[in-house]
């Protein structure tokens, strides 16, 4: 029977640590969601001060996993990390969007500022799910990943049109089609970010035995908010892990486009 060496235990006691980390944020965060979706309309201080529980956990949270995921060396474990790091900030960027919504509905709009909340408790336990589909089989991607209407679902409410081809999606390999779902759903996430509304185009063709994908957003309608620097080299580290390419910039509108091809 092989023996676990020692580098091999330090990954894997870092990423136990990177799992129970992510899991307990995201549960303090629902829980907190659900607090507040039940006082809305009741007891409005009690639900800000909820609320206000979330983005101060979720400041925590990202901070720690980033602590945790310097501390990894560069080789597959460190790889895993990343993707649990690009995993959370996704989620707790669409958590602060619907804490925001919330918080904006409470006093005059309390049925709106309940249905945020319970979106937000539901993207916690979706959050913990991929959490569990990462680190419990690294080796594979969501299965989800190849449904088209996966990718729409990460939309929500940004303005976002698609242009699928979700045959070539399902017929390519998981490896492929996981890194299509994550190089889109971080340009979403950058476009919600960066772009305050501005329309989004993604595309996802099969171009000569390869998967194609172009998202573009138009031109934003205010000053783009500076970013953390990490998710065009995060989506560049996924194209180049199946053998693909992928290119992010400004269009000549003034807009942004990222494009992948990924070998199938």
């Amino acid at each position: 029977m092989p023996v676990a060496t020692e580098t091999e235990l330090h990954r894997s006691a870092a990423l136990d640590r990177l799992h129970g980390t992510v899991a307990a944020a995201m549960r303090e965060i629902a829980d907190h969601a659900n607090a507040a979706r039940t006082l809305a309309g009741r007891d409005e201080p009690a639900a800000r001060a909820a609320l206000a529980a979330i983005r101060a956990c979720s400041a925590d949270a990202l901070g720690s996993v980033r602590a945790l995921v310097a501390l990894l060396p560069a080789d597959a474990g460190r790889a895993l990390a990343d993707d649990v790091h690009d995993t959370l900030g996704h989620a707790l960027s669409l958590a602060s969007l619907l804490a925001g919504g919330a918080a904006a509905r409470l006093a005059n709009e309390p049925t709106l500022a309940r249905q945020a909340l319970g979106q937000l408790a539901a993207l916690a336990a979706e959050t913990i799910a991929e959490l569990e589909r990462l680190l419990g089989a690294p080796a594979a991607p969501p299965a989800a990943a190849a449904d088209m209407a996966m990718l729409a679902s990460l939309a929500r409410d940004q303005p976002v049109t698609f242009d699928v081809d979700g045959a070539a999606l399902s017929a390519a390999p998981p490896e492929v089609a996981g890194a299509v779902y994550r190089i889109v759903r971080e340009s979403l996430t950058n476009a919600r970010k960066h772009t305050g509304g501005a329309p989004v185009h993604v595309r996802v063709a099969d171009e000569a035995g390869a998967l194609t994908i172009a998202v573009v957003n138009a031109p934003s309608p205010r000053r783009p908010a500076p970013g953390s620097g990490r998710g065009i080299p995060g989506m560049r580290r996924r194209a180049r892990a199946v053998g693909g390419r992928l290119a992010a910039g400004p269009t000549r509108d003034g807009g942004f486009r990222v494009e992948a091809r990924l070998p199938r």
